[in-house]
């Protein structure tokens, strides 16, 4: 089939459907922070071209007119065009169409505030994340972390440098100066050797703390590691290798209350899945 000067194979296919799929689920998350269940809904795809490469996108306006939407979850407080639809044509009057024109301004009205707070309701200067140092010869790694989590747009974190071992009550001190924001959903602590920052940490707050060895040395972590891993009981303090890997962990946690972060987690996970439908199409054709 050809669309737009584009082939569309198979990948495209399963492209768009990836695509659509994620599309809804994005919506859907964030119209259930309003208690407003996403029925279902449509959207349409085009193809353009940029340096001489073809690519499909969405190419559709997602509005009170793509989708059915019920207040909390309710079939009867319909908001969406399917009002119109259900009404019988003798009795649709000036009263019923205002009665839709009605329904389509409550959504646009709640559309605008939903996607403004969802925005916006971070408050700046108050920290999401906190990452402990047990060294300052560890910051290059944590700026890395701080680099990764950008990508999921969390931008207020916190980097301290104490020592479980050296500075016990600071780093406790810190701890405590972190998690009194309600903001503060996760800390990271990075500690070669005797890994005791973290573990101390996750037994002295209600944060979760994930442990992060602040290096890609094997050898190194066979020695180190288990002061991670073999913990007392009562301490929930998982370990995580790499950067990149302890970011996301760190967006999940943030994600499951922040529809924004879910949507960026969602996205990347579903394009990794198109790159690959794609790697595999040029494999084998």
């Amino acid at each position: 089939m050809d669309c737009g000067g584009l082939v569309i194979t198979r990948a495209h296919v399963d492209e768009m459907l990836t695509v659509t799929q994620l599309v809804f689920e994005l919506l859907e998350r964030v119209w259930q922070s309003l208690d407003h269940s996403l029925i279902d809904m449509k959207i349409e795809f085009g193809v353009v071209e940029e340096n001489g490469v073809k690519q499909i996108v969405v190419a559709d306006v997602i509005d009170n007119d793509s989708w059915r939407l019920w207040p909390s979850g309710d079939k009867r407080l319909m908001l969406d065009k399917q009002v119109y639809r259900n009404m019988d044509n003798a009795s649709i009057d000036a009263a019923a169409l205002e009665k839709v024109r009605g329904n389509f301004e409550i959504v646009a009205d709640r559309t605008h505030n939903l996607f403004s707070s969802v925005l916006t309701s971070k408050v700046k200067g108050t920290p999401q994340v906190g990452i402990l140092l047990g060294s300052k010869t560890d910051l290059e790694f944590a700026n890395k972390i701080v680099t990764a989590l950008a990508k999921y747009d969390i931008n207020d974190v916190e980097v301290h440098v104490c020592s479980a071992h050296k500075s016990t009550k600071y780093a406790l001190d810190v701890v405590a100066s972190l998690i009194q924001w309600p903001s503060c959903k996760a800390i990271v602590a990075l500690a070669g050797r005797s890994n005791g920052l973290g573990p101390v940490a996750g037994a002295n707050c209600p944060v979760p703390v994930i442990n992060c060895p602040p290096t890609n040395d094997l050898a190194s972590l066979e020695l180190d590691v288990w002061s991670s891993l073999r913990l007392p009981s009562g301490i929930g303090a998982p370990t995580i290798f790499g950067a990149e890997n302890a970011a996301q962990a760190v967006a999940h946690i943030i994600g499951n209350g922040s529809p924004f972060v879910w949507a960026k987690l969602r996205t990347q996970q579903a394009y990794a899945i198109v790159n690959m439908i794609h790697d595999d199409d040029k494999l084998n054709n």
